[in-house]
């Protein structure tokens, strides 16, 4: 009966305790289980890079990325080489983006200074000569009576360069929505990417 009484989403969070499971969700594949994976050191030669959407008044959402260089079987940490999404099961593919680390701001109206000063507290200095770039929202990068937003972060040695948030994909590429759906569902063998 509970199964007949609401949509797919409500259903899954009664019967199966997904509380993400959200009704009009944009990404209506996420997963908990198969999209967040157990902490793990990140091996030294993953690229990692920094992305950003500003906001001031708006939300801001600062991410760290990882790239996976091979491919790790979860379930591994148990043997001590590797994460686990605690199912014993699949892997975490090579090219697979690990979001490590997130900085979420709302409604704290910080200036660029203190946004850059936030990003430069949350890493280590030997992170910091890791991360090999970042991308910014390209309206950080508009000027309009000063120095822009992404400059002023400059100044303070957090570097970006401007994201590509084009919404229609272009010689074929996939937008970035369409491909950020496509690595949830995943590879193949139904692996997250």
């Amino acid at each position: 009966r509970l199964r007949a009484s609401g949509s797919d989403e409500l259903v899954r969070a009664w019967l199966e305790g997904d509380w993400s499971a959200i009704e009009g969700a944009f990404f209506d594949c996420w997963s908990t289980e198969k999209h967040v994976v157990s902490p793990f050191a990140i091996p030294g030669h993953w690229l990692r890079f920094r992305s950003m959407d500003w906001g001031s008044a708006a939300p801001f959402s600062v991410g760290w990325w990882a790239v996976a260089s091979e491919s790790v079987a979860l379930g591994a940490k148990e043997r001590g080489v590797g994460p686990s999404l605690g199912r014993g099961e699949g892997c975490l593919p090579r090219g697979a983006l690990i979001r490590y680390r997130e900085w979420y701001g709302t409604g704290q109206k910080l200036t660029a200074e203190e946004v850059a000063q936030g990003i430069l507290d949350r890493e280590s200095e030997d992170e910091r000569q890791q991360i090999r770039y970042g991308v910014l929202d390209p309206s950080a990068f508009a000027v309009s009576g000063g120095p822009s937003i992404a400059e002023r972060m400059a100044r303070m040695k957090v570097l970006f360069r401007p994201a590509d948030n084009k919404r229609v994909s272009q010689r074929g590429a996939m937008g970035g929505w369409d491909q950020m759906r496509a690595r949830m569902k995943g590879d193949a063998d139904g692996n997250p990417m």
